[in-house]
């Protein structure tokens, strides 16, 4: 049975494979399996050597991997709700894809978001951040605006950053204009976005000395967001080191 160890690993990666190339959305999926056939390649290799010091030595990291995995996990499941009380003077809306000129289904769900709390908080000013990437004909930014704008939100509430390619230019180069147009630098924002990243949102906005109040934008597709779930733990990781 050791001998067919190449079996599932070949399965993993043929899976992998097909998901980082034939399915939208879903390259980091492909890739972490990718990673896992390579792994029990490797895990079978192992097993066949005869000094076992080395396969247990794997075992124990790989294991000490899951644990790490599972308690960032419930890490971020602990800030998918964003705060109690989320009002505040500017929110910045996390930009996400654009097929053409539509928006992607996640950034149309913190579109939706982005319109509730407008309403349920009228006197907040939204800052709508997100630059234009591969295949996208206008801006993440322009793409909310013209949303919201039909949507009946007055056009003077919506300030357009229109440069950002990360979360973390999001937030700067939010903050960046906020201070352009009123001279000063909030000490707190509300920030809306999926509800998956609101915790590295809350680690950056921490890091450029301010306080964030996370606004859920809920995800309804479960694949989709198992798949980003996952990529956001290691992007979790990437922040922290």
């Amino acid at each position: 049975m050791k001998k067919r160890y190449w079996v599932p690993a070949l399965m993993l990666l043929g899976a992998g494979l097909f998901c980082y190339f034939f399915v939208y959305g879903y390259q980091f999926t492909g890739g972490l399996l990718c990673a896992l056939g390579a792994v029990r390649f490797a895990f079978g290799l192992l097993n066949l050597c005869r000094r076992k010091i080395f396969s247990i030595i794997f075992s124990v990291c790989f294991c000490a991997g899951i644990i790490l995995m599972i308690a960032t996990g419930i890490w971020i499941g602990l800030n998918m709700g964003g705060s109690e009380q989320p009002q505040a003077e500017y929110a910045v809306v996390l930009g996400a894809g654009v097929n053409g000129t539509a928006p992607s289904q996640s950034l149309k769900e913190r579109i939706d978001a982005a319109l509730h709390y407008a309403q349920e908080y009228p006197n907040t000013v939204l800052i709508l951040s997100g630059g234009q990437g591969k295949n996208e004909s206008i801006t993440e930014a322009q793409c909310m605006y013209e949303h919201l704008v039909d949507a009946g939100i007055d056009a003077d509430r919506l300030w357009k950053e229109e440069q950002a390619n990360t979360t973390n230019e999001n937030l700067l180069f939010s903050m960046a204009l906020i201070e352009e147009k009123t001279g000063a630098k909030p000490e707190k924002i509300a920030v809306i976005s999926s509800e998956y990243h609101l915790l590295r949102a809350s680690l950056i906005a921490k890091e450029l000395g301010l306080e964030m109040l996370g606004y859920p934008a809920g995800t309804s597709n479960p694949l989709y967001f198992c798949n980003m779930f996952l990529r956001e733990i290691f992007a979790i990781w990437n922040e922290l080191l």
